[in-house]
């Protein structure tokens, strides 16, 4: 889903707690530290014409504070820091808006299966 803004991903690390891994990615990403801690999980799937464009298993991991230089880009992509970021903009991924609602309405681990015809 190149063009599109969500969030920082990564995959798990044989042998390492996940937490770390994603705390190791998110520096080595974006030059920000933060606490992470295991929120959700989950499937998306995007479709595009029918046809199955993406497909993602997650762990969703969150921290409410972060420090450093933000690098404003990577082989991955570009980074930008969003105070009040529009979810529903069409230039997010449609995954956003309902993972950060389930962030929000859940006050212990949560878990969804999303789908999106575009």
């Amino acid at each position: 889903m190149y063009g599109k803004f969500g969030f920082v991903h990564g995959e798990p690390i044989a042998g390492e707690p996940l937490a770390e891994a994603a705390e190791k990615r998110l520096r080595e990403s974006t030059g920000l530290t933060a606490k992470l801690t295991q929120r959700g999980s989950g499937y998306v799937h995007i479709f595009q014409i029918g046809e199955l464009e993406s497909f993602t298993q997650f762990t969703l991991l969150y921290g409410d504070t972060a420090e450093g230089s933000l690098i404003p880009s990577t082989r991955t992509g570009n980074n930008l820091w969003v105070k009040s970021p529009d979810f529903s903009s069409a230039d997010m991924l449609p995954s956003m808006q309902p993972l950060v609602k389930c962030l929000q309405e859940s006050a212990d681990f949560f878990f969804c299966d999303l789908m999106f015809n575009l």
